[in-house]
C-alpha cells in the first residue's frame, strides 16, 4: 500500500507524508524509515523522476521524520509520538548532507542568517535581489540558485516597494514569479501571529505547487512587539524564525540595524548574533555612489567567501510624477568579488593609532623622564583629536569613554603604543589597516630620521614641560 502511495497519485510529497506518519506511529526509528524509502527509490524514480527521487531521500525526508514525531503519528493512530531526546551515534552519522543552498556559496538552506546595514546602506535592494532571483530561478551573477516560492515580510517601506520591483522586472526581463510580500509587518515574536504566517506561507506553498525558499524579515525592529534590547524577547523571536527555518527547510534572513557605537555588531541583545548560521554586513564605501560592500561575518561551516562589491543602477519605470518627471527606482546591477586583503572596515583601535601620530606631529612634547628622546601627548590632547573620527565623537558620554578605553586597552596590549602617568607615545613602527591595507606609518627611536614623522625638534621643544593637568579616561 505504501509503495503505491508513492508512485501513483497527485501528490508525491503528501503521499511520503502519510508513509513517514505511519512508520514512526509503529516505532521505527529514522535510520529505518531512511532504509526503507532507499529501497523503494528506484520504484519512485521510475514512476516521479530522477530528480524528484533526490529531494525526497534528502532533507526533506528528515523534515518529515521529526515533524511526524513531534505531532501525532497519522489519522490512523491517535497516540502522539515524540522523538526520543538523544539520537544515536549511527544515526546522525546517516543524516549528514552536503550543503544545500539557496544561493550556491552564500545562502545555504534550512539555516538562519542576519543581513546587517545601516539605513541608506541598500539592504532592501539586495535582500529583493536575493528573494526575486531565488523566485524566478535565475542565478545570481553566475551563482546558482534554488528555485522556489519567496516570501517578504515587509515591515517598512511599503510605498517604495512596488516601484522596486517594477525596477526589477525591468532590469530582468521577468513578468512574474512566485514572490509574495506581507500588507503590514508580523510580530515574529508573537506566536499567535507568527504561526498565523507560517500556515498563509504553507497554504500559498501548496496553491502554486512551490517550495519556500527563501523568507525575507525586514527588518527586526519593525516586525518585533517586544524589546530588541531585552534577551528574553530576543530569544523569543529568534526561536520563531528558526521555527519558520524548521518548518519550511527555507533560507530565513532577517535584516536588522547595526548598534549606535559599534557598526558591526547588532543593535539589542546579543543571543541574535550566537543563534544565526551566517551574519552579512552591508556598508557603503566612503567617496562612493550607488556601491555597497557585502562582508560575511560569520560562517557556520565552510571557508568565508571573499567580500563582494555591488554596484547599483538607476531604472525609469515608465511613469511620471505630478510635475511630470519620470520616476525611477534602484536595482543591484553588477556584482564582484574584492580582494581577500580588503576584508573590514578600520575599527576604533586603527582611528585612534591614527589620531595619536597626527597628536603627536601637531601637539607632541619632549619629556626625557617619560619617554627619553620620544616625542609624547597628553591623553586629553590625544583624545580631543581622535574626537575628529566617527568612533570618538559621541554624544553619549559613557559610550564614548567605553569605546576610548577599549581602544586604548586594544594598542596597549598588541604594544602599538605605550603609556606613563597619562602620557603616551608610539611604540611600533607601523599598524596596517586591515580595511585598505594601509600601513600607518610613523617613526621610533630605532628609525632613522628620529623618533617621529613631522618638523625637527626645537631646542624649546626640548625644554622639561611644566606640570598640567592630566585627562584620564
Amino acid at each position: 500500500m505504501a509503495r503505491e502511495w508513492l508512485t501513483s497519485g497527485a501528490d508525491v510529497h503528501q503521499a511520503a507524508l502519510r508513509v513517514v506518519a505511519r512508520m514512526v506511529a509503529k516505532g521505527l526509528d529514522d535510520s529505518a524509515i531512511r532504509a526503507w524509502f532507499a529501497g523503494v527509490a528506484s520504484l519512485v524514480e521510475k514512476a516521479r523522476g530522477e530528480k524528484r527521487v533526490h529531494e525526497l531521500l534528502g532533507r526533506e525526508l528528515d523534515r518529515m521524520i521529526d515533524g511526524a514525531r513531534g505531532k501525532y503519528a497519522a489519522s490512523e493512530s491517535t497516540d502522539a509520538v515524540r522523538a526520543p531526546l538523544f539520537r544515536t551515534f549511527t544515526d546522525l552519522l546517516s543524516s549528514a548532507r552536503a550543503p544545500e543552498w539557496a544561493i550556491d556559496g552564500i545562502a545555504e538552506l534550512d539555516s538562519v542568517g542576519v543581513l546587517l546595514a545601516e539605513s541608506g546602506n541598500y539592504k532592501t535592494f539586495l535582500d529583493l535581489d536575493w528573494s526575486l532571483h531565488i523566485a524566478a530561478g535565475k542565478a545570481w551573477y553566475g551563482r546558482a540558485v534554488k528555485q522556489g516560492a519567496a516570501f517578504y515580510v515587509c515591515g517598512e517601506g511599503h510605498g517604495g516597494l512596488a516601484r522596486r520591483l517594477t525596477a526589477w522586472k525591468i532590469r530582468h526581463q521577468i513578468s512574474d514569479a512566485p514572490f509574495f510580500a506581507t500588507r503590514r509587518e508580523v510580530f515574529i515574536d508573537d506566536p499567535v501571529a507568527v504561526q498565523a504566517t507560517s500556515d498563509e506561507i504553507a497554504g500559498l506553498a501548496e496553491q502554486i505547487k512551490a517550495k519556500p525558499v527563501m523568507i525575507v524579515i525586514d527588518t527586526l525592529a519593525r516586525n518585533m512587539s517586544g524589546d530588541e534590547s531585552a534577551t528574553v524577547d530576543m530569544n523569543r523571536f529568534v526561536a520563531h524564525a528558526s521555527g519558520l527555518r524548521a518548518r519550511f527547510g527555507a533560507f530565513v534572513l532577517v535584516v536588522h540595524h547595526p548598534g549606535h557605537t559599534e557598526k558591526t555588531r547588532e543593535r539589542g541583545a546579543y543571543s541574535l548574533r550566537g543563534a544565526v548560521d551566517t551574519r552579512f554586513l552591508l556598508t557603503r564605501p566612503e567617496g562612493t555612489e550607488l556601491e555597497a560592500r557585502l562582508e560575511f561575518a560569520k560562517v557556520k561551516d565552510g571557508e568565508t567567501p571573499l567580500p563582494l562589491t555591488l554596484r547599483l543602477a538607476k531604472v525609469e519605470l515608465g511613469i511620471v510624477d505630478s510635475a511630470g518627471v519620470p520616476v525611477t527606482s534602484l536595482v543591484v546591477n553588477q556584482v564582484d568579488e574584492v580582494e581577500a586583503s580588503n576584508t573590514r572596515p578600520l575599527t576604533a583601535a586603527d582611528r585612534a593609532f591614527q589620531a595619536l601620530r597626527e597628536a603627536i606631529e601637531e601637539q607632541g612634547e619632549i619629556l626625557p623622564k617619560i619617554a627619553g628622546a620620544q616625542r609624547v601627548v597628553n591623553e586629553k590632547t590625544w583624545l580631543k583629536i581622535a574626537s575628529r573620527y566617527p568612533e570618538f565623537c559621541l554624544k553619549n558620554e559613557q559610550s564614548l569613554m567605553r569605546q576610548w578605553r577599549r581602544a586604548k586597552t586594544t594598542l596597549t596590549d598588541e604594544d602599538s603604543i605605550r603609556g606613563k602617568r597619562g602620557w603616551f607615545w608610539l611604540h611600533r613602527n607601523s599598524r596596517t589597516c586591515p580595511r585598505t591595507d594601509t600601513v600607518l606609518s610613523v617613526r621610533t627611536a630605532d628609525t632613522p630620521g628620529g623618533p617621529y614623522r613631522g618638523p625637527p625638534v626645537s631646542a624649546e621643544d626640548q625644554k622639561p614641560a611644566q606640570r598640567r593637568e592630566v585627562f584620564r579616561a
